[in-house]
């Protein structure tokens, strides 16, 4: 869970292995709502930045998948994040 609601305190969705960019220089973040359809895709590398947003606009609370690429050929890491404002 994070809660992207300006506060300063989990704001953002951070992957823990990705918070050093040189280790994982080629890391991709992609994010799907609940119906599949992607609200989110990071530049590489991914800098533990995404705010819960799509197209600049707060998207709602709720249940949403990622699809972490490391960018090593290893298979993607693949689970869900809630929104909780």
């Amino acid at each position: 869970i994070f809660t992207p609601n300006n506060d300063g305190i989990n704001d953002t969705f951070v992957v823990p292995c990705l918070l050093e960019t040189d280790i994982y220089p080629n890391s991709q973040v992609i994010i799907f709502n609940q119906w599949g359809d992607e609200v989110y895709k990071s530049v590489r590398p991914y800098t533990n930045d995404w705010r819960g947003t799509f197209n600049g606009e707060d998207l709602p609370v709720g249940t949403y998948f990622y699809l972490i690429d490391l960018g090593d050929g290893s298979k993607p890491v693949t689970g869900f994040i809630t929104i909780q404002r």
